[in-house]
């Protein structure tokens, strides 16, 4: 039973907590046969509605936040990079007259144009890509609406005005016109920037290579537990199933209902290429319906192993639900249109799960339960069945009770076609066959069974997806800043490569001396990005299902796998400074 309640001014979440505690103690007091250990738990609104979807958006708000870092990150030192080779430039620019203030105005111009630009692309990316989400099946929840509004165009331009500055600005604490003499003194080509400029770039690499391993471990424990969701076995076989509601209105008496429900099944059940119906008020792995869930009382057991027995899920079923969805029996027999119609002997299905529970070393068939009021009448069980994942994938259910939908009529329930072919082609015929018993009936909430399933894992496909996404682009950014950073390295050391090959080194040991330089902002950025990625793994533990947090893929291989492609980016230089003539290069110094 789920309550909503509006607290009192004044009234604080803690003193509502108290407060239903008083009453559920006061109820068992009163009766604690079947109120004994029954509590309420009281949640803010807000927290019941975001409570599924809340952990995956933080976990995507910090891996994006981590990749505008990495961008940012390599604009800086790209425009630092450049920026020093324009020294000379500046130094003469303001030895002719131009003030410091201008100086500055035209790099933060150049700053502001750079980063509007890339705003006004990411604006049109984030349209494109929340199109593209609009139309996939990711199962949230219906508050959450996904829109470029004010809010995002507005957190967008603010992003861009504060990286334009940032970036177009930084230079002047390099102290970009001291020294003015000293600096025309310098030739442009051979500027370097200093060894305080050359330490600057490896760390800004350093920090991508780190931010972008701990984004790669973050998505491959990600990306596992959504492949070993997928993996899981829902205790049922979805392939061509499709599923819709058809409610009866309160108007139809119950005589009415069970005949309607008949005709419909016998009608849906002889269209060509259908396989067999079934009915179900509350299907499994969709979240919809009328769950009930009720802790049964077992007949001669004694009321404290009733306090300790699970809530079950009750289902009302048709006799051909177990073939329709492909639930195998296991002991007993499923539901008969004619044995399971009396109203004299009612009749009861239990998971395997449950029925161990109950009866552990003891035959359910023939024991009888039912709901802990006096004159409720009792279910013999007359079969079990395998255990579903009712809730989702990640629960284990398996406590399941089954009643026949002759005996314990249902008015909303769900149709459930099994069909040779790929389901949605009969949505039409199956609506057409529903209308021609009543025209005026609704048929809705029209989805595929593995529709229904997918949805379930929604979240969890759109953290991998995203994570992955965000992983694969901020290992781009690592590459490029490496590959920047070693071109730099090359330019500013030309004449000392070309010494070393004056003197007798060949092209491989050139190759290793600047893959060898290019290798130490890489390993302290992978000490850093193994530290980030164990808090990664500790922050997404709550999200991981099928694969522990210190998963030997996420923690040894995607490491190893940074290290080749920061290599390979190195690579490209590398081997272009070993193709150095001498001569050229001693006579460039």
């Amino acid at each position: 039973m789920v309550g909503v309640g509006r607290l009192a001014s004044g009234v604080t979440h803690e003193r509502a907590i108290a407060a239903v505690a008083r009453v559920a103690a006061e109820l068992e007091g009163r009766v604690p046969e079947s109120n004994q250990g029954v509590t309420f738990t009281v949640r803010p609104l807000r927290e019941y509605w975001t409570a599924g979807i809340r952990p995956y958006l933080l976990v995507l708000m910090g891996a994006a936040l981590a990749l505008l870092f990495c961008g940012c990150a390599n604009v800086a030192n790209l425009v630092l990079t450049r920026t020093l080779g324009r020294e000379a430039e500046l130094a003469l620019r303001s030895a002719l007259g131009a003030g410091r203030g201008r100086l500055l105005m035209g790099l933060a111009a150049e700053g502001l144009l750079l980063s509007a630009t890339g705003a006004a692309l990411a604006l049109a990316l984030a349209s494109v890509v929340v199109g593209a989400l609009h139309g996939a099946q990711l199962g949230l929840p219906t508050w959450m609406v996904l829109e470029i509004d004010g809010s995002v165009v507005s957190f967008a331009l603010l992003v861009a005005a504060a990286t334009g500055l940032i970036v177009g600005l930084w230079p002047a604490r390099t102290g970009l016109v001291v020294d003015l003499a000293g600096r025309l003194r310098q030739d442009s080509r051979g500027s370097t920037g200093g060894a305080r400029h050359r330490r600057l770039r490896e760390a800004l690499v350093a920090a991508e290579v780190a931010l972008s391993l701990a984004l790669l471990m973050g998505s491959a424990l990600l990306g596992r537990t959504f492949l070993e969701l997928t993996r899981t076995n829902p205790g049922l076989d979805p392939t061509n199933v499709l599923t819709f509601q058809v409610p009866l209105p309160w108007s139809y008496p119950r005589e009415e209902r069970v005949a309607f429900q008949e005709e419909a099944l016998r009608r849906l059940s002889e269209l060509p290429g259908v396989v067999s119906v079934a009915l179900n008020a509350n299907p499994p792995l969709t979240a919809v319906g009328q769950p009930d869930r009720v802790v049964l009382e077992v007949e001669g057991q004694p009321p404290e192993g009733r306090a300790a027995n699970p809530y079950m899920n009750v289902q009302r079923v048709s006799p051909a639900y177990f073939e329709t969805m492909g639930i195998p029996v296991t002991a007993g027999r499923a539901f008969d249109a004619t044995l399971d119609r009396d109203s004299t002997r009612l009749s009861a299905i239990v998971s395997t799960r449950l029925a161990e529970r109950l009866w552990p070393g003891e035959p359910a068939i023939g024991q009888r339960l039912r709901r802990p009021i006096d004159e409720e009448p009792w279910w013999e069980v007359v079969g079990v069945v395998g255990d579903v994942r009712h809730d989702g994938l990640t629960d284990e259910g398996g406590f399941d009770v089954y009643l026949s939908h002759l005996q314990a009529v249902d008015s909303w329930s769900y149709v459930l076609m099994k069909t040779e072919a790929d389901p949605v082609g009969f949505e039409t015929v199956a609506k057409e066959t529903i209308w021609s018993i009543d025209a005026g009936q609704p048929v809705v909430d029209v989805q595929t069974m593995e529709q229904r399933i997918a949805a379930t894992v929604g979240p969890q496909r759109l953290a991998a997806a995203l994570f992955a996404a965000f992983a694969v682009v901020s290992l781009a950014l690592a590459a490029a800043g490496i590959f920047a950073v070693v071109s730099v390295l090359v330019r500013q050391r030309t004449a000392e490569l070309g010494v070393r090959m004056a003197l007798g080194a060949d092209a491989p040991r050139i190759v290793r001396r600047v893959l060898g330089d290019s290798a130490v902002p890489t390993l302290v950025g992978v000490a850093l990005g193994l530290a980030g990625g164990a808090a990664v793994a500790r922050g997404v533990r709550s999200l991981l299902y099928g694969v522990g947090p210190w998963d030997p893929i996420a923690f040894v291989i995607v490491p190893l796998g940074i290290v080749v492609v920061a290599l390979l980016a190195a690579l490209v230089p590398a081997v272009r400074a070993s193709r150095l003539d001498p001569l050229r290069a001693l006579a460039e110094r």
